[in-house]
């Protein structure tokens, strides 16, 4: 079973909620979950069709009843160039890192960009995936933490 299924507007509200309750650690995560939902809420058919892919962008929960406990979610670009956000603040963030080595959602071979922090399960766990699929990884530190 796939572990990630979209999530709802009311569950990125929730998502934002946790989120704000924690800055300013999480504020780079509270911009982008506000600029997703507001995406998500005035944008629809082909107008997100045709729209930069910087904000065609899908939040992807986990697939499980209480989803939104360690507010956790992915966030994948919807093009052909694959960027993947990802955050829990589950630590260590169990959940996430199983999920995204389970996930059919990332298409490997479009080399897909990661954004994890520096949580070094969820750094593991893509390198493990990578390696089943002969990719090799480069690894960016930043203030961002590109992986």
């Amino acid at each position: 079973m796939e572990p990630l299924r979209s999530a709802s507007q009311e569950e990125i509200r929730l998502l934002l909620q946790i989120y704000e309750a924690n800055i300013p650690e999480s504020v780079q995560f509270v911009l982008i979950l506000q600029n997703i939902l507001r995406i998500n809420t005035t944008v629809s058919g082909c107008d997100l069709e045709v729209a930069s892919h910087r904000i065609r962008k899908t939040i992807y929960i986990p697939n499980q009843q209480n989803s939104n406990r360690f507010a956790t979610f992915v966030a994948i670009s919807r093009d052909d160039d694959l960027y993947i956000m990802a955050h829990s603040m589950q630590d260590p963030p169990l959940e996430l890192s199983d999920a995204l080595q389970n996930t059919q959602l990332i298409n490997w071979d479009l080399k897909p960009v990661f954004v994890i922090g520096r949580n070094k399960l969820i750094h593991e766990k893509i390198h493990q995936k990578a390696k089943e699929f002969s990719l090799t990884i480069d690894t960016y530190c930043s203030r961002s933490d590109v992986f």
